[in-house]
């Protein structure tokens, strides 16, 4: 069993000739707005390596040789630095999903909506499928302000204000919830099982209880010119507020719980490194651990961010983990 991979420029293999210069590839699989990366490091002694131009679009697949590959992504080169001697090549580049439009800053409002409208007008504006998990499909939104605010940072807000997260994959705006281990649609993701006996490192950290939150508040005006109204989730014993203030009492309800919800999965967090790389784990997917400590195994777990290399020693796989929400 041998790793390999494959890409393709303007649907040529090249797979290849950069086969034959490799050093070594990077992949970062992010959850949320944070790009994928791919990162691929090459020597060129002879000085005779030809590759795409920097802006060239590249699509990645990375795998093993008796079981196949696993599709990682359309990329866009951000650039080519080339150092010696002796002469090394280093290809940046970054998913193609997140492009210039979407990044642009604007000023609209929207009213009387709803989130699944927002996100379904947008992701139209920018020609990209629209996936929302179902717990979204009938929250209403009575008034939201987009100021000097690109439509990749509005929606980022909205989706941190309702304990969701977006993300563009694969032409596709993904409206999901956090740490709930299911896809955009709703559909639960397989576990995926780690056996200390199969890592070669790992580290976890849990915060103090005594620097917990037991709680979390938001802020809104009833009348302009009033007094401010909190919304509270969770304990009202050492809690922390939310900045800013919320057009009406239910978004800044779900703020807080979103708020609260985040605080509590960072009380425990985790990296592993693979002893045998996994190109199919992906971010969202549930962990379920045994040959650790006992506080360990005991938590749910859900992945963060999983990163990929592919070198001479074949490939391995780093894994950041949160614990799930207990509740």
């Amino acid at each position: 069993m041998s790793a390999i991979f494959k890409l393709t420029h303007e649907g040529n293999d090249i797979t290849e000739n950069i086969r034959l210069h490799l050093l070594s590839i990077d992949l970062s699989d992010e959850r949320g707005i944070q790009s994928d990366n791919l990162t691929i490091n090459m020597e060129d002694a002879a000085g005779n390596l030809a590759l795409p131009a920097a802006g060239a679009e590249i699509k990645f697949w990375l795998g093993y040789d008796d079981t196949g590959l696993v599709y990682k992504g359309l990329f866009v080169i951000d650039d080519i630095e080339t150092a010696g001697p002796p002469d090394n090549i280093s290809i940046k580049a970054h998913a193609a999903d997140f492009t210039a439009s979407i990044q642009a800053r604007k000023e609209t409002y929207f009213e009387n909506t709803t989130i699944v409208a927002i996100v379904t007008f947008l992701a139209s504006e920018h020609d990209l499928q629209v996936s929302i998990s179902p717990r979204f499909h009938n929250i209403a939104i009575p008034h939201i302000s987009q100021t000097n605010e690109s439509d990749m940072n509005f929606l980022s807000r909205l989706a941190k204000t309702h304990g969701a997260y977006f993300a563009i994959k694969n032409g596709t705006m993904i409206f999901a919830e956090e740490a709930i281990s299911k896809s955009a649609s709703g559909k639960a993701l397989p576990v995926f099982n780690i056996a200390r006996a199969e890592t070669s490192d790992f580290r976890s950290t849990e915060r103090s209880r005594e620097n917990k939150f037991t709680g979390a508040k938001a802020a809104w005006y009833d009348i302009p010119g009033a007094g401010k109204n909190w919304e509270l989730a969770g304990e009202d014993i050492r809690v922390k507020a939310l900045p800013g203030t919320y057009s009406d009492p239910d978004t800044a309800r779900s703020a807080a719980e979103a708020e609260l919800a985040r605080l509590q999965r960072g009380e425990m967090t985790m990296s592993i490194t693979l002893s045998r790389g996994v190109p199919a784990l992906i971010p969202e997917t549930p962990v379920r651990l045994t040959g650790f400590k006992d506080n360990l195994n005991a938590v749910k777990w859900v992945v963060v961010t999983v990163n990929h290399t592919l070198g001479e020693q074949g490939m391995g796989t780093v894994v950041d983990l949160e614990q799930v929400n207990k509740t």
